[in-house]
Protein backbone atom coordinates (compact mmCIF):
# COMPACT_ATOMS: atom_id res chain seq x y z
CA UNK A 1 0.00 0.00 0.00
CA UNK A 2 1.18 3.59 -0.72
CA UNK A 3 1.20 6.22 2.28
CA UNK A 4 -0.89 8.36 0.14
CA UNK A 5 -1.07 10.80 3.08
CA UNK A 6 2.41 11.25 2.87
CA UNK A 7 3.83 10.43 -0.26
CA UNK A 8 2.91 10.76 -3.75
CA UNK A 9 3.63 8.00 -6.14
CA UNK A 10 4.13 8.55 -9.90
CA UNK A 11 4.93 5.12 -12.18
CA UNK A 12 6.49 6.00 -15.04
CA UNK A 13 7.93 4.45 -18.41
CA UNK A 14 11.26 3.03 -18.27
CA UNK A 15 12.23 4.24 -21.16
CA UNK A 16 10.77 8.15 -20.91
CA UNK A 17 8.96 10.21 -18.56
CA UNK A 18 5.78 9.54 -19.55
CA UNK A 19 2.94 8.34 -16.82
CA UNK A 20 1.72 5.04 -16.93
CA UNK A 21 -2.04 4.62 -16.64
CA UNK A 22 -2.99 3.40 -12.99
CA UNK A 23 -5.66 0.86 -14.78
CA UNK A 24 -2.69 -0.30 -16.85
CA UNK A 25 -0.40 -3.25 -15.28
CA UNK A 26 2.53 -1.85 -17.54
CA UNK A 27 5.53 -2.27 -15.21
CA UNK A 28 7.49 1.59 -14.92
CA UNK A 29 10.01 3.09 -12.72
CA UNK A 30 8.59 4.57 -9.09
CA UNK A 31 8.68 8.44 -8.76
CA UNK A 32 8.20 9.29 -5.06
CA UNK A 33 7.31 13.08 -4.14
CA UNK A 34 6.56 13.71 -0.52
CA UNK A 35 4.00 16.93 -0.74
CA UNK A 36 3.38 17.02 3.08
CA UNK A 37 7.04 17.11 4.17
CA UNK A 38 7.92 21.05 6.01
CA UNK A 39 12.09 20.17 6.55
CA UNK A 40 12.88 19.00 3.20
CA UNK A 41 10.66 18.06 0.54
CA UNK A 42 11.31 15.25 -2.16
CA UNK A 43 9.82 15.94 -5.65
CA UNK A 44 9.65 13.91 -8.68
CA UNK A 45 12.76 11.42 -6.61
CA UNK A 46 13.53 8.34 -8.87
CA UNK A 47 14.17 5.86 -5.90
CA UNK A 48 15.37 3.25 -8.42
CA UNK A 49 12.89 0.48 -7.98
CA UNK A 50 10.48 -0.60 -10.78
CA UNK A 51 6.67 -1.69 -9.98
CA UNK A 52 3.29 -1.43 -11.33
CA UNK A 53 -0.08 -0.39 -10.15
CA UNK A 54 -2.64 -3.07 -8.68
CA UNK A 55 -6.25 -2.51 -9.36
CA UNK A 56 -7.97 -4.79 -7.30
CA UNK A 57 -9.02 -3.84 -4.00
CA UNK A 58 -6.85 -5.31 -1.29
CA UNK A 59 -8.52 -8.17 1.28
CA UNK A 60 -7.26 -6.23 4.30
CA UNK A 61 -9.90 -3.30 3.09
CA UNK A 62 -7.78 -0.42 3.11
CA UNK A 63 -8.56 2.03 -0.07
CA UNK A 64 -5.11 3.37 -0.15
CA UNK A 65 -3.64 3.27 -3.63
CA UNK A 66 -1.93 -0.44 -4.03
CA UNK A 67 1.56 -1.39 -6.35
CA UNK A 68 3.72 -4.28 -6.77
CA UNK A 69 7.41 -4.00 -6.69
CA UNK A 70 9.03 -5.53 -9.39
CA UNK A 71 12.78 -5.60 -9.14
CA UNK A 72 15.26 -2.61 -10.00
CA UNK A 73 16.01 -0.22 -12.17
CA UNK A 74 18.25 -2.22 -14.81
CA UNK A 75 16.36 -5.29 -14.11
CA UNK A 76 14.22 -4.87 -16.95
CA UNK A 77 16.26 -4.03 -20.49
CA UNK A 78 15.40 -4.07 -24.11
CA UNK A 79 16.93 -7.25 -26.42
CA UNK A 80 16.24 -7.35 -29.66
CA UNK A 81 12.87 -5.49 -29.39
CA UNK A 82 11.87 -7.17 -26.03
CA UNK A 83 11.79 -5.73 -22.55
CA UNK A 84 13.46 -8.61 -20.61
CA UNK A 85 12.94 -8.81 -16.74
CA UNK A 86 16.24 -10.16 -15.09
CA UNK A 87 13.76 -11.24 -11.88
CA UNK A 88 12.10 -13.58 -14.10
CA UNK A 89 15.07 -15.16 -14.82
CA UNK A 90 16.01 -15.37 -11.31
CA UNK A 91 12.85 -17.05 -10.45
CA UNK A 92 13.12 -19.41 -13.50
CA UNK A 93 15.90 -20.14 -11.96
CA UNK A 94 15.28 -20.66 -8.73
CA UNK A 95 12.21 -22.77 -9.22
CA UNK A 96 14.42 -25.18 -10.94
CA UNK A 97 16.86 -25.34 -7.63
CA UNK A 98 19.54 -23.21 -8.59
CA UNK A 99 21.27 -21.65 -6.05
CA UNK A 100 24.54 -19.73 -7.17
CA UNK A 101 25.20 -16.51 -8.88
CA UNK A 102 24.17 -15.57 -12.44
CA UNK A 103 24.42 -12.66 -14.58
CA UNK A 104 22.99 -12.09 -18.22
CA UNK A 105 25.27 -10.05 -20.85
CA UNK A 106 23.72 -8.87 -23.97
CA UNK A 107 26.03 -7.91 -26.81
CA UNK A 108 25.49 -6.94 -30.76
CA UNK A 109 26.73 -9.64 -32.92
CA UNK A 110 26.38 -8.25 -36.72
CA UNK A 111 22.69 -7.95 -37.09
CA UNK A 112 21.29 -9.64 -34.67
CA UNK A 113 21.85 -9.05 -30.23
CA UNK A 114 23.26 -12.23 -27.98
CA UNK A 115 21.96 -13.09 -24.62
CA UNK A 116 24.24 -15.04 -22.28
CA UNK A 117 23.45 -16.74 -19.04
CA UNK A 118 26.07 -16.08 -17.18
CA UNK A 119 26.09 -18.80 -14.25
CA UNK A 120 28.62 -19.60 -11.15
CA UNK A 121 29.14 -23.26 -10.63
CA UNK A 122 26.07 -24.66 -8.88
CA UNK A 123 26.54 -25.94 -5.51
CA UNK A 124 23.84 -28.59 -6.00
CA UNK A 125 24.66 -31.32 -7.73
CA UNK A 126 20.73 -31.97 -8.73
CA UNK A 127 20.46 -29.26 -11.27
CA UNK A 128 20.47 -29.47 -14.81
CA UNK A 129 19.55 -26.65 -17.48
CA UNK A 130 17.63 -27.86 -20.25
CA UNK A 131 18.36 -24.86 -22.79
CA UNK A 132 15.05 -24.43 -24.43
CA UNK A 133 12.58 -25.56 -21.73
CA UNK A 134 14.48 -22.57 -19.93
CA UNK A 135 13.41 -20.17 -23.34
CA UNK A 136 10.10 -21.66 -23.07
CA UNK A 137 9.44 -21.09 -19.26
CA UNK A 138 9.84 -16.78 -20.31
CA UNK A 139 6.92 -16.25 -22.74
CA UNK A 140 9.67 -13.08 -23.64
CA UNK A 141 12.40 -14.46 -24.38
CA UNK A 142 10.94 -17.70 -26.02
CA UNK A 143 9.23 -14.84 -28.52
CA UNK A 144 12.55 -13.52 -29.47
CA UNK A 145 14.89 -16.77 -29.52
CA UNK A 146 12.40 -19.29 -30.72
CA UNK A 147 9.02 -17.52 -32.24
CA UNK A 148 10.96 -14.68 -34.10
CA UNK A 149 14.22 -16.13 -34.04
CA UNK A 150 15.86 -12.03 -33.46
CA UNK A 151 17.69 -13.69 -30.25
CA UNK A 152 20.77 -15.75 -29.80
CA UNK A 153 20.96 -17.37 -26.57
CA UNK A 154 23.66 -19.14 -24.74
CA UNK A 155 23.98 -20.55 -20.96
CA UNK A 156 27.88 -20.06 -19.36
CA UNK A 157 28.97 -22.61 -16.40
CA UNK A 158 31.94 -20.27 -14.72
CA UNK A 159 33.46 -19.82 -11.47
CA UNK A 160 32.41 -16.92 -9.38
CA UNK A 161 35.30 -14.56 -9.73
CA UNK A 162 34.99 -14.29 -13.49
CA UNK A 163 31.11 -12.33 -12.91
CA UNK A 164 31.68 -8.93 -13.20
CA UNK A 165 31.07 -6.97 -9.77
CA UNK A 166 30.68 -3.08 -8.92
CA UNK A 167 33.81 -2.02 -8.28
CA UNK A 168 32.75 0.63 -5.28
CA UNK A 169 30.55 -1.87 -3.65
CA UNK A 170 31.81 -5.31 -4.79
CA UNK A 171 28.09 -5.84 -5.67
CA UNK A 172 26.88 -8.12 -8.56
CA UNK A 173 26.32 -6.71 -12.43
CA UNK A 174 23.11 -8.51 -12.77
CA UNK A 175 22.76 -7.25 -16.48
CA UNK A 176 25.85 -6.18 -18.28
CA UNK A 177 24.83 -4.40 -21.76
CA UNK A 178 28.00 -4.15 -24.26
CA UNK A 179 26.25 -3.52 -27.83
CA UNK A 180 28.06 -0.66 -29.24
CA UNK A 181 25.00 1.55 -31.07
Amino acid sequence: HLNDQLQALEILKITEDKVINEDSCEIGRLVITTPSRQAMKVEHYDIGDLGRWINESCPCGSSSPRFELMGRTGDIFRAAGNFLNYKKFESVLADRGFSGEFQLVIENLGPQEKLTLVMTNNSSPKFILDKREFISSIKELKEAVLDERVLLFEIEDRGTESLEKVASSGKLRRVIDKREY
